[in-house]
């Protein structure tokens, strides 16, 4: 499943280079630091982020919270049966 995937990214802790011609990946925390975050040690110009944010594992959770939500769904069915019955 999609959140085993992500939660599995996220638990390896992969690094990523913010800088477009870069992309240097990496699991290691490099020991220079700059007010943004750690140093890319590849290219020296960017900062690493985590491959898999917090913000998209949460995203990925609401979708499917919504998707699998049977209260919502049930909820949709039985007020457009209740509109057919009303236009009838």
């Amino acid at each position: 499943m999609d959140v085993y995937k992500i939660m599995g990214g996220m638990e390896k802790g992969w690094l990523i280079c913010e800088e477009p011609t870069c992309q240097n990946r990496t699991r290691r925390l490099p020991l220079s630091f700059s007010r943004n975050g750690p140093m890319c040690q590849a290219c020296r110009k960017a900062v690493l982020r985590p491959e898999y944010s917090d913000k998209a594992l949460y995203t990925q959770l609401c979708f499917y919270r919504y998707i699998f939500d049977v209260d919502y769904a049930m909820d949709k069915v039985i007020a457009e049966e209740d509109k057919d019955s009303v236009y009838s």
